[in-house]
Formats: structure tokens, C-alpha cells, sequence
């Protein structure tokens, strides 16, 4: 508890030699699939947002759809549909015609999870991006379930989507379970929230707060 409180309230670094030493801290910090965190490599808007989140006076930063759409460069709004255990509902979605253009099978069992190699190779490729990014998971990748069907239905329907919000939802249900799990973008938005601690919880910000805050994001890398 003591290293805890400590590293919570540790002060934002002072000179630029310490911030080099956060900076290797975090790239040293393992990531899913075995991966290092790579500052350099970033966009110049995922760079500054996780320089913010470590070393801005320790606190806390709330993620938001707005900075969700900002960081990773989305557009908001479309359906707002996210479920892990149940089966997707909307009026224009269903389920056996869906499984038919994914798998070009009809659907038996609608409780049966059905299997990866059921896909065609170019919904496999698509599948593997949206393990990866939109709702990662571990484990392998080949069972699917019907959240997955919906997902690649809508991409072959062009049927919009809020991947914000999906994105959002999808980290307050991990964080909500007991076991260990995955965050979107690449993985490793999960250590850097887990190691500083930074809230997920889901929160409302007006477009000037949001507004005020990418302005200052500019301004540091002026």
C-alpha cells in the first residue's frame, strides 16, 4: 500500500532529464502479445495523450467519446449497440440473415458460438482487425461469437456504427469483470491505464471543455 500511495502521489517531473526517465519507465512496461510500449512511434496525438496521462500532476484523466474520436481521428455518430453475452437487437439487424452473409450457412442454433473457419478469408482478415482494435480480447481468435457477426455485417452493409462509444463500453466491461483483459488501440492503452491508474468510468464533457483541452494539446507541442 505504500509503494501505491507513493506512486499516486508522485510530483509531475521537473526538468527534462526526468521526464526522459518516466519516458523509458513506460517503454520498459510489457504489453500484450509481448510488445513494448514505443513512444516515438506514435501519431503526435497519441504521443501527447499518453505523455498527458502520466506525467500531468498525477491526476486522473477521464476518457470521453469526444477524446476517444480526437485520439484516434473518428467520427461520432451510429448505432450504439455493444453486448458480450446476448445477442445484438436493433430493428434493422438480424441475426439469421446476417449469419448468411458472413458464413453463407444458415443459422441452426442461435446459442451455439460457431467457429472462425466458417468465414470467408477476406471476414477473417476483418475479424483479426477488430479482435486487435475495436473489442480486443485474449486468448486465440478462433471462436466468434454473435457480437462478431453483427460487427462484420454492419462493416459489409456499410451500416454506421459509434466505435467511440463501442470502444468505451468495451473498457468499462473490462475493467467491471474480476479477470484481467485487453483495452482497444493496440493493447496498450491497458498498461498505461493500469499502471498510473487512470479512470475509464464513462463521463460527459462539453464540446468547450473538449475544445479547451485539444487547444492545449497543440500548445504543448508548440
Amino acid at each position: 500500500m505504500a509503494a501505491k500511495r507513493t506512486r499516486r502521489e508522485m510530483p509531475p517531473p521537473s526538468s527534462s532529464k526526468e521526464e526522459d526517465l518516466q519516458t523509458k519507465r513506460i517503454e520498459r512496461c510489457p504489453v500484450l502479445l509481448g510488445k513494448n510500449i514505443d513512444l516515438v512511434s506514435f501519431t503526435f496525438d497519441v504521443h501527447s495523450f499518453h505523455i498527458e496521462a502520466a506525467f500531468r500532476r498525477s491526476k486522473r484523466v477521464k476518457i470521453t467519446q469526444d477524446l476517444i474520436c480526437s485520439i484516434l481521428r473518428l467520427e461520432d455518430g451510429g448505432i450504439r449497440l455493444y453486448t458480450t453475452k446476448t445477442i445484438p437487437y436493433i430493428e434493422e439487424y438480424n441475426l439469421v440473415e446476417a449469419c448468411r452473409r458472413v458464413t453463407g450457412e444458415t443459422l441452426r442454433n442461435t446459442c451455439t458460438p460457431k467457429h472462425k473457419s466458417t468465414y470467408t478469408y477476406v471476414l477473417c482478415i476483418l475479424h483479426n482487425i477488430i479482435a486487435h482494435i475495436i473489442v480486443p480480447r485474449k486468448g486465440h481468435l478462433m471462436k466468434v461469437n454473435h457480437y462478431d457477426d453483427f460487427l462484420l455485417d454492419s462493416i459489409l452493409l456499410g451500416r454506421k456504427l459509434d466505435f467511440p462509444y463501442i470502444m468505451l463500453q468495451h473498457m468499462n466491461s473490462v475493467l467491471s469483470g474480476t479477470k484481467p483483459k485487453a483495452l482497444p488501440y493496440g493493447m496498450i492503452l491497458t498498461k498505461v491505464f493500469e499502471h498510473f491508474r487512470v479512470s475509464v468510468h464513462y463521463s460527459i464533457t462539453s464540446s468547450s471543455q473538449s475544445h479547451r483541452y485539444h487547444q492545449y494539446l497543440h500548445s504543448k507541442a508548440a
